[in-house]
């Protein structure tokens, strides 16, 4: 599988969602996996001078996720009929 993952090796932009490592990942899972949604696999970089720095993650989380700098719910536990976030107070 290692020589096949060099063959396969491009410049081209890294494949995200629901591929690879990211197949089965799902996020909120705490009110079980028929309230969760899907969670995936994910990439950045970053060039500073000459040093290229990048990262590959692979979200599959039992809670939400939040965005770090405003600390809303982007991502998790889906309410019953699964069109909307529910959001837990106090949790």
């Amino acid at each position: 599988m290692g020589y096949q993952a060099c063959l396969n090796a491009s410049n081209k932009p890294v494949t995200e969602g629901s591929i690879g490592a990211g197949t089965g990942a799902t996020v909120g899972k705490y009110y079980g996996i028929s309230n969760c949604m899907k969670g995936g696999i994910g990439s950045a970089i970053i060039k500073i001078a000459d040093l290229i720095v990048g990262a590959l993650a692979v979200v599959n989380s039992f809670g939400d996720i939040l965005n770090p700098e405003t600390s809303e719910i982007i991502a998790g536990t889906l309410d019953n009929e699964k069109k909307s976030l529910l959001i837990q107070i106090g949790c």
